[in-house]
């Protein structure tokens, strides 16, 4: 006789859960892209950190600051003051000032504007005030005498503000035009005429924004087809006294700047990634100190000088990595100073191949691993991933300012351990249809061998069925048949789960349950006679309350022990675990001889558990099936423990 029940291939489901894996491998590594924008703000939690740490102090920032407009009123202020400005600056002989200020037009508060702005000035007056030199002229007098930097910015569409020629620039291409690669304007804000000649260098001051966030700045940029520099690359090359900056192009786009004895790796677009320190109050000082003749002294010598507006409502405060806010001008600084001290971040062109790289190695890796490991070895494969692909980036960021997006392979280690263990809860729970949870357990875990993998073991087989259960459901109602039969099944159940047995599918009354398959127990068969006394006893009591309804159903048990052939038996789409052999079949013909309440067993396993129960010898009987009569036992009572 052959006992055979459904249960979920291994092989069935691991193969197709390898398909689905390579697959989402696949197309995690074909979408990558998609996960761009989530990539700066992995960068931007590099920065948070392992902000840039300030070596030196090349760069200082003169801010029209809160304390500066009490002091000398609202802005704008006349030039006339910014002029006083430059010339307190220079008089220090800093290596450059910048001035991160646009003044794209004239002075209202010149002398010669002043009669129509004031009321009441009399002619001889006006005259007298318009033969005296504009503010414009006397800032670009200031500008002459020092080494100054003025910015430009630029703008999207062609026709705000007035139409200019744009100031000379100083850039050598090398191998090919940049411009075709770059951020591009269409045109560009200047200061008036008059300001912007006595500037020895012209840079631009426009950012981009990427969701909010400053984290790059164009060194080079195309306004209406020319190259122009970034503001913060323009003062380091007037600071150098270098005559042209160096743009290195590439088939793919811009390599790098160089800068006299500087060369800065750039993005294909000529950007360079900011590395952000955190806002320092050292690197500022007021303006009214410097107009006040409190600074220092040395404070500006040899310095690179930012001039610009930080006051809270003018100052245009910007999202970094780093603060929430941050000035225009600061920002500036922290290109240059980074760029100074050598200490820029980039992201190699290989990157996203690297990246890729990772990602399908990771995810074959996870695929081996997970392929047959228990699920803590696959949680802990995937948590020490994880730790990796996080701690390696970061420890890259660090250590070099190189910048990795480990996401896309995370995402393919969390998605895989959801997908692995989203099959093995679904193989788990059909498991449990057959075997008791803790074994189910042990299968999925890996802690037995595949039940379907063909194989001969020594298994105790414990058949039972009700007596007089066929007539009694030819002659009863089928909800109240259905009824006994629940109830009966629910508490044999319970049984079988108690004592780790494996159960094969319900066949009507009838069941089967092995010992020692799938999982090897040394104590077999004492489980499957404890079991067998403990069903006797409940059924019993079940007993009670069937004759109280009007029926009275008999219990009988056949158990044997000996070696059978299991393994998977089927075609795709229906595979069945199967028991071969003597043993069940003499299981099942026990049973079949067992009167009510009797539990019948053959003579090996009565050998075996002398010391267990009480036995009554039955003699020989002829059993179907078999050639000749067998000694059979009958199983009174469980001894009491000692």
């Amino acid at each position: 006789m052959m006992w055979t029940w459904s249960i979920p291939s291994r092989g069935r489901v691991l193969s197709t859960g390898r398909v689905t894996s390579i697959l989402l491998i696949t197309m995690l590594g074909v979408s990558a892209h998609y996960f761009e924008p989530v990539r700066p703000r992995v960068f931007d939690f590099y920065q948070s950190l392992y902000p840039r740490v300030r070596r030196t102090a090349p760069v200082v920032i003169v801010a029209i600051d809160e304390e500066s407009l009490r002091r000398y009123g609202q802005w704008p202020w006349p030039r006339k003051w910014l002029a006083e400005l430059v010339h307190r600056i220079a008089d220090a002989q800093p290596a450059v000032i910048g001035i991160d200020i646009l003044m794209p037009e004239a002075d209202r508060l010149s002398p010669a504007r002043l009669p129509e702005l004031v009321g009441g000035i009399d002619r001889d007056t006006a005259r007298r005030l318009s033969s005296l030199p504009s503010n414009e002229t006397i800032l670009a007098q200031a500008l002459r005498g020092a080494r100054v930097v003025l910015g430009l910015a630029g703008l999207e569409t062609v026709g705000v503000g007035p139409a200019r020629t744009l100031p000379p620039t100083h850039f050598v291409p090398f191998r090919a035009d940049p411009v075709p690669f770059v951020r591009r304007f269409e045109a560009a804000l200047f200061n008036v005429d008059e300001i912007d000649e006595a500037g020895v260098g012209h840079g631009l001051t426009s950012v981009d924004l990427e969701g909010g966030v400053v984290r790059r700045l164009s060194l080079v940029a195309a306004v209406g087809g020319k190259v122009v520099p970034a503001f913060g690359l323009e003062m380091l090359r007037v600071a150098k006294g270098v005559p042209a900056l160096f743009v290195h192009v590439g088939s793919s786009g811009v390599d790098a700047v160089e800068v006299g004895n500087l060369v800065v790796p750039t993005e294909p677009d000529g950007s360079v990634w900011v590395h952000y320190s955190r806002h320092d109050p050292t690197r500022f000082i007021s303006a009214a100190e410097v107009l006040g003749w409190r600074t220092g002294p040395g404070l500006f010598e040899g310095k690179l000088v930012l001039v610009g507006v930080t006051a809270l409502g003018l100052a245009d405060h910007l999202a970094t990595p780093v603060v929430d806010h941050m000035s225009g001008v600061e920002i500036h600084a922290q290109l240059i100073e980074s760029i100074l001290e050598g200490d820029m971040i980039l992201r190699p062109r290989s990157a996203p191949w690297f990246e890729l790289g990772v990602l399908l190695l990771v995810g074959v890796a996870m695929l081996c691993v997970f392929d047959r490991a228990p699920v803590w070895v696959s949680m802990t494969t995937a948590v020490t991933l994880v730790i990796s692909l996080v701690g390696v980036p970061v420890g890259l960021f660090r250590q070099f300012g190189i910048l990795l997006d480990p996401v896309p392979a995370i995402i393919t280690v969390v998605a895989l351990l959801g997908q692995q263990s989203l099959e093995k809860v679904n193989r788990l729970a059909r498991l449990k249809r057959f075997f008791s949870p803790q074994l189910a357990e042990l299968i999925v875990e890996g802690g037995t061998d595949d039940p379907l993998a063909s194989h001969r073991r020594e298994v105790t087989v414990v058949f039972l069925d009700l007596r007089g259960f066929t007539a009694f459901a030819d002659t009863t109602d089928p909800t109240e048949v259905m009824g006994v039969l629940h109830e009966y099944q629910t508490e044999m159940g319970r049984l079988v789960l108690a004592y780790e047995g494996t159960l094969e599918r319900f066949t009507g009354d009838g069941m089967m349950i092995f010992f020692n398959d799938p999982v090897p127990m040394p104590d077999a068969t004492e489980r499957a006679i404890r079991m067998a006394e403990a069903m006797r006893e409940r059924v019993r009591l079940l007993d009670v309350g069937w004759r109280q309804r009007g029926y009275s159903l008999g219990f009988g048990i056949g158990i044997a022990q000996g070696h059978a052939t299991l393994g998977a038996i089927g075609f795709e789409g229906r595979w069945d675990y199967a028991a071969i052999g003597t043993v069940t079949n003499l299981a099942a013909r026990l049973c079949g001889e067992a009167q009510s309440e009797q539990i019948l067993i053959s003579q090996g396993l009565a050998e075996a558990v002398t010391e267990l129960a009480s036995l009554e010898a039955l003699g020989a009987l002829t059993l179907k099936g078999f050639s000749r009569p067998l000694p059979v036992f009958n199983l009174l009572a469980l001894k009491s423990r000692s």
